[in-house]
């Protein structure tokens, strides 16, 4: 009865003749889930909820020109194999440090094969930190390897 979710933080740059902001996500989370999922024992249903460390992904914007002056994350999935009963949330739990200033991401929002805004900012941030969430998980849903690719895209604003 074990299942195994994986995502993996990825990156990609949109870039404008002007823009010299970079982006770097680093980690991701992998679970397994098994027996001791069980919500009362043999026969009943799984836990329908699975949350991440809160420093699952660590990201870094870095305006190396500085002469950018906003810029924001965008965040979609790619599926590598995936149940469409399962829903994939992202927060952001830090501020991470720098000179920049960030705002938005700290509530759970959904993502989906769409880019969707989850965080801005201005200059410099290192060691951002974003968690997971997984909804959806049941007996119902097949016994089977689930991955998705995390894209987190920079853009100047």
């Amino acid at each position: 009865m074990f299942k195994c979710f994986a995502v993996f933080a990825a990156i990609t740059l949109l870039a404008h003749a002007s823009m010299a902001v970079t982006i770097t996500a680093i980690g991701g989370v992998s679970r397994t889930i098994g027996s001791s999922d069980l919500l009362s024992g043999a026969g009943s249903d799984l836990r329908d909820t699975y949350e991440s460390p809160s420093d699952a992904t660590t990201i870094q914007i870095l305006d190396c020109s500085g002469t950018v002056e906003s810029w924001r994350v965008d965040v979609s999935r790619s599926d590598v194999e995936w149940d469409n009963n399962l829903t994939l949330f992202v927060r952001r739990t830090s501020n991470g440090i720098g000179d920049g200033t960030i705002r938005d991401g700290e509530e759970y929002q959904e993502v989906t094969s769409s880019s969707a805004s989850l965080f801005s900012g201005e200059g410099d941030r290192q060691f951002i930190n974003v968690q997971y969430k997984l909804t959806g998980e049941s007996t119902q849903v097949p016994r089977n390897q689930y991955i998705s690719n995390i894209i987190f895209t920079v853009v100047d604003i």
